[in-house]
C-alpha cells in the first residue's frame, strides 16, 4: 500500500498490513479523520406513517395570529400556511361549524355533558362548558393516522399580531382519534371538568394525503359547568286608574320594577298576563278594554326585551239574573292565570313573570 484514503465518515479509521516473513506482522495503523467542508446537501422525507403523524399530532403549533388575536373565526393552515380555499360553514344545530375545501371536509360542534348541543356565542364563537364535549367528524386525512384536539390558551398569545414563543405555554391535550382507512375521522371528547374557564384556540390537527401538517384552528369559548337553578315568579297587579287602557305613574313603576326584577342568565321565562276590566256598562265593551290593558302591558315587556313565552287572559264580570259572572277566555282561573285583587276584592289586570335562575 503507498496511501490510504480516509472513509467519507468523521471519526477513527485503522488500516493493517500483514506479511508472514517479516518480523512484528501484522501491524495496525490509526488515523482520525476531521469533518471538512460540506460538498452537497441531501434532503430526506418523512415515511408516510405513524412515525411522520407523531410529528404533526403530539404537540400544538402557532394559530394563525388572526385566529390567537380574536379577528377570525377560523382559519385552517396547511404546513403553516393559511389555506383560502377552504370556507367554515354554521352547522344545522347552531353549536359549531364546517370547514369546507379541497379534499377536506371537517365539522366540529361542542355539547353539554348530556349531549344537548351548545350553541354558538356572541359573534358565532364556539362555546362548551366544562365537562362538556367536542366532537369531531370528517375526512380528507391520511389513512391510519392520527387527528389531535388541543385548547392553546389566547390570554398568553397576543403579541402585536405575532404569537409570542411562549403561546403554547398551558395548552390541553384534549385527545386524539385514529384516522379510518378511508380517510375519515369520528370522535368525541369530553372537556376535563376542571379546565380553566376562559378563552382559547381549538387545534385540529392531521396528516394530509400529502403528508402536509393540516391544522383547524377556532375560537372557543370554556364556560361553567352549567349551575344549580332555582325557580321564581315576580307577580304584579294593579297597573291602570279608572277606565282607561293608559299605564298610570305608578303602573309603569311597578312594570319597570318586575323587569328589574328579573335575573340575569334566567332561563325558561314564561309571561302571564291577565288584562282585567269590570267597570264598563257591557260584556264587550269591557272585554275591549280588558284586550287593550294586556296588549300594553306585553308590549312593554317586548320593548325592553323580556323574552320569553307569553300567555295573555282577558277577563270581566258581570251580573246574569242578579247574580254575579266571571267571563275569561279559558276554563276556570287559577294559579298564574288568576288576577291579583284589591284590598276590597276587586280583579287587577296582573302580570306574572316564572322563570329558572342560577343559584
Amino acid at each position: 500500500v503507498t496511501s490510504w484514503t480516509l472513509g467519507t465518515t468523521a471519526g477513527a479509521n485503522t488500516l493493517t498490513a500483514t506479511s508472514g516473513s517479516l518480523s512484528g506482522s501484522p501491524v495496525t495503523f490509526t488515523a482520525t479523520g476531521t469533518a471538512g467542508a460540506a460538498t452537497q446537501l441531501v434532503l430526506t422525507t418523512p415515511s408516510v406513517g405513524s412515525a411522520s403523524n407523531a410529528v404533526f399530532t403530539t404537540q400544538p403549533v402557532v394559530p394563525p395570529a388572526s385566529v390567537a388575536n380574536g379577528n377570525a373565526l377560523g382559519a385552517v393552515t396547511v404546513d403553516g400556511q393559511v389555506d383560502t380555499t377552504v370556507v367554515l360553514v354554521r352547522v344545522a344545530s347552531n353549536s359549531g361549524w364546517e370547514a369546507v375545501g379541497g379534499d377536506l371536509r371537517m365539522m366540529v360542534k361542542t355539547e353539554t355533558a348530556s349531549g344537548s348541543p351548545e350553541p354558538l356565542g356572541g359573534r358565532g364563537v364556539m362555546q362548551v362548558p366544562q365537562g362538556g364535549r367536542i366532537v369531531v367528524a370528517g375526512d380528507g386525512y391520511m389513512p391510519g393516522t392520527t387527528v389531535s384536539v388541543f385548547a392553546l390558551p389566547r390570554a398568553s398569545a397576543r403579541m402585536v399580531g405575532k404569537m409570542m414563543a411562549r403561546s403554547m405555554s398551558g395548552a390541553v391535550l384534549i385527545g386524539s382519534a385514529p384516522v379510518s382507512d378511508s380517510g375519515t375521522v369520528s370522535n368525541s371528547f369530553t372537556v376535563p371538568n376542571g379546565m380553566n374557564v376562559g378563552d382559547y384556540v381549538l387545534q385540529i390537527n392531521g396528516e394530509t394525503l400529502a403528508s402536509q401538517l393540516r391544522s383547524m384552528n377556532l375560537q372557543l369559548n370554556v364556560v361553567s359547568a352549567s349551575p344549580t337553578m332555582r325557580a321564581g315568579v315576580i307577580r304584579e297587579g294593579g297597573f291602570y286608574q279608572g277606565r282607561s287602557a293608559e299605564l298610570s305613574d305608578a303602573g309603569k313603576e311597578k312594570l319597570h320594577s318586575i323587569v328589574k326584577a328579573i335575573p340575569r342568565g334566567a332561563q325558561d321565562v314564561a309571561v302571564v298576563i291577565v288584562g282585567v276590566s269590570v267597570a264598563l256598562d257591557s260584556v264587550a265593551a269591557n272585554l275591549d278594554l280588558a284586550r287593550d290593558r294586556a296588549e300594553g302591558i306585553a308590549k312593554y315587556f317586548e320593548d325592553r326585551g323580556v323574552s320569553g313565552t307569553y300567555t295573555v287572559f282577558v277577563s270581566t264580570t258581570f251580573s246574569v239574573d242578579a247574580a254575579e259572572r266571571s267571563l275569561d277566555n279559558g276554563p276556570r282561573a287559577s294559579g298564574l292565570q288568576k288576577p291579583v285583587e284589591s284590598s276590597s276584592g276587586k280583579p287587577l289586570t296582573t302580570a306574572s313573570i316564572s322563570f329558572d335562575a342560577p343559584m
